[in-house]
């Protein structure tokens, strides 16, 4: 028996390199078609994101040394994104201006200053 262990550990490290071999291989082809791309950034379809999720969430952590065709954090926010998408909430800019806040503000300010219309527009 321990020879047929020594037998199927020798099998595994062969086939253990080979794939890392594989491995290698396929960065270096990606690293190179990456530079030949005319535009710097590459955009992905939906369909494109879910494979690269479907493919990449079981590697875990180890995805951040094989990821070369967009950047690790954009990775993980497609992760977050795809977890929790009723949550996406996009909060860009100036926040809104309540107009019944302002209007109350303006007719507030005319009482106290008897202020007329053309003073208070400008």
């Amino acid at each position: 028996m321990p020879y047929a262990n020594r037998l199927l550990t020798v099998l595994s490290e062969l086939a253990y390199s080979d794939l890392k071999r594989q491995i290698e291989f396929l960065k270096a082809e990606n690293t190179i078609l990456r530079q030949k791309c005319v535009h710097k950034r590459i955009i992905l379809t939906l369909a494109e994101r879910q494979k690269l999720l479907k493919y990449g969430l079981p590697l875990g952590s180890k995805i951040k040394h094989l990821i070369s065709i967009v950047h690790y954090t954009t990775f993980r926010r497609w992760v977050e994104e795809s977890l929790h998408p009723q949550e996406k909430t996009d909060r860009r800019g100036r926040p809104r201006i309540i107009t019944t806040q302002i209007s109350e503000l303006i007719i507030n300010m005319a009482r106290i200053n008897k202020w007329g219309y053309t003073k208070i527009l400008g």
